[in-house]
């Protein structure tokens, strides 16, 4: 793989999101790993914490749609919504200056027309979950090359079908394996 194949921007699903704050001092503070965790999930949090380690100097750009970020923030759990409302709204900032600087966005006009053609293909046929196709449509209007998504969604299940868009669905540890070869590039 070419340095030039590198993600620049993923889009975070809701599933990833959540883990995210659910061990979030162990991913963005570097906190260690409860030895009680099952491997797998030792295995993302790791993944993870290196991605935005790693992210923090190679400047890729991680999006949170409105929409993900307002499904996230309806839980009734008061504590966890004041994190949602820091971190994320940290992260939509971030993408939000991103989109008013950057050219290689689509205009309005444009947007729509990727959202139609979409629709009008067989992606209903390739992602059966509703939630998973406005994922998928979200990623390649926003010019996603990946969207993270834990194995428990149904457009993770989706994701062998959707050859042909111009957007890939990895966990979190795939997500790892495709910037870990160039990751001593940004190391501190």
């Amino acid at each position: 793989m070419s340095i030039l194949n590198l993600p620049r921007r993923v889009l975070l699903d809701a599933s990833t999101i959540n883990f995210i704050l659910d061990f979030g001092e162990q991913i963005l503070d570097e906190m260690s790993v409860p030895d009680n965790l099952h491997e797998d999930f030792s295995n993302e949090i790791e993944a993870l914490q290196l991605f935005f380690l790693a992210g923090e100097r190679a400047s890729w750009q991680v999006v949170v749609t409105q929409r993900v970020y307002k499904k996230v923030l309806g839980t009734k759990d008061l504590t966890r919504q004041f994190f949602i409302d820091n971190w994320l709204n940290h992260l939509i900032k971030n993408w939000m200056r991103t989109v008013k600087a950057n050219c290689y966005l689509p205009s309005l006009v444009e947007a729509e027309n990727i959202r139609a053609e979409l629709y009008a293909s067989d992606l209903s046929n390739k992602c059966p979950d509703p939630d998973g196709r406005l994922m998928i449509v979200e990623a390649v209007v926003n010019r996603c090359e990946l969207i993270c998504a834990r194995g428990n969604t149904g457009l993770f299940e989706s994701r062998d079908r959707i050859e042909g868009l111009p957007v890939r669905v990895v966990t979190p540890m795939e997500l790892w394996e495709r910037v870990s070869p160039y990751a001593h590039i940004w190391e501190r």
